[in-house]
């Protein structure tokens, strides 16, 4: 594992300006081939998850935000050791001149105020929207001989019949359908049966839709793998290998910092990873890189689920996550999403939690997201905690606590 803020080339470059563009990947869909309900709340709520943009920025730099946290947060984390950089909110941010480092680069972006006739860190526009595109990715690593799901690349709703029928052959009982772009499980629906799947195929026969959609059989999924890659001229990295917990739904609960594989299966993913830089290095590509995968329960390993190609939430955590390696044996965070009548400030979370998990000498807690936001007369709130244990017992012990924990 290493950190990637030791490891950025900015060129030299002391006036760095991160920015959180955490929702502008959901303007790209123009499919409209699934059925969506605009969660408004909860894209606030994301968006508020620029916070972690507070673990990696160094103290000289500046960072935007679209909100302003709570100041006993802020004061948490300055007491947990983060040393924090200048705040700017979004409104006034024209008056900074820097070097810009954005969550994603879209071509938006650079029709911005604040970043005109600035630099950008990272690849091409164009080449960043190309690897987030999923039916691109899928067809990349194909041709490139990595192994993939079962399924196929489907361009209207008689090509999906057919191959739904073949996933069927290949006793593919549970399925999904994927969509170009969306992220966080927003770009594909899962179809647990036959029911599921006329439902969603009336709804693309009702519209005519004819677009390049990815049908793939649910592989039962063994482990879920995710890997940061750092792709720059002078040198790349494979900064970090963690597994994600997701449920049987796709929906992302947390991640295990610190997985433990077989040798040879750990050698294997290490070498697909290193070929994907390389490849994407000869693509031009610059920047960061999240890539999902999957071990099934046959043991197979398939290296391209998803390319995510920018930063994500565990590119921000791990020079926290690299502090606490020296130290723990176990690291893993979660997620909680909970909404409640009550106001409810961030030092009352705070210690609701300590007072529950109790965790010893051996390990503790890092609350390193605390989002909230208020719509119809209720409270929304979104949490993103690590825990940390010398000993597996007494983090696991944690995890269910904090798991089972309710707010009001």
């Amino acid at each position: 594992m290493k950190d990637p803020a030791t490891l950025f080339d900015f060129e030299g470059r002391n006036d760095v300006i991160w920015f959180g563009n955490m929702n502008q990947e959901q303007s790209w869909d123009q499919t409209r081939a699934l059925p969506v309900m605009t969660d408004h709340v909860q894209n606030e709520l994301v968006l508020q998850q620029e916070q972690q943009l507070l673990l990696i920025a160094s103290k000289d730099h500046h960072v935007i935000f679209h909100h302003q946290p709570e100041a006993a947060f802020l004061a948490y984390l300055k007491k947990r050791g983060v040393q924090l950089p200048q705040i700017t909110q979004k409104e006034d941010a024209f008056k900074l001149k820097g070097f810009i480092v954005p969550y994603l680069f879209d071509e938006s972006l650079e029709q911005e105020a604040f970043i005109e006739n600035r630099r950008i860190y990272g690849s091409n526009p164009k080449l960043v929207k190309r690897f987030n595109h999923k039916v691109f990715t899928r067809r990349w690593a194909e041709k490139h001989q990595f192994k993939v799901t079962c399924g196929a690349i489907c361009q209207n709703a008689d090509e999906l019949k057919r191959t739904y029928e073949e996933l069927r052959e290949k006793n593919f009982s549970k399925m999904v359908l994927k969509i170009p772009y969306g992220s966080s499980g927003k770009g594909l629906r899962i179809l647990k049966n036959e029911r599921d799947f006329m439902q969603l195929l009336t709804f693309i026969e009702r519209r005519k839709i004819q677009t390049d959609l990815i049908l793939e059989g649910w592989h039962p999924i063994k482990r879920s793998l995710n890997a940061q890659l750092l792709i720059q001229d002078k040198e790349s990295h494979l900064l970090s290998i963690t597994e994600q917990k997701i449920n049987e739904d796709g929906i992302y609960l947390g991640t295990d910092f610190a997985p433990v594989y077989e040798m040879d299966k750990k050698r294997e993913y290490e070498e697909s990873m290193h070929r994907i830089i390389e490849l994407l290095y000869e693509e031009g590509y610059r920047g960061v890189v999240g890539v999902d995968s999957i071990i099934d329960e046959d043991e197979q390993l398939i290296p391209i689920i998803e390319i995510n190609a920018r930063f994500t939430q565990v590119t921000y955590l791990l020079p926290i996550i690299c502090r606490f390696f020296s130290t723990y044996e176990y690291i893993e965070s979660r997620l909680k999403r909970f909404s409640c009548s009550a106001d409810l400030p961030f030092e009352d979370i705070l210690k609701a939690i300590t007072k529950a998990l109790n965790p010893g000498e051996d390990g503790g807690f890092f609350i390193y997201t605390f989002g909230k936001k208020r719509a119809d007369d209720m409270w929304h709130y979104r949490l993103f905690i690590l825990f940390y244990h010398m000993k597996k017992e007494k983090q696991d012990k944690m995890l269910t606590i904090f798991d089972e924990m309710e707010f009001s």
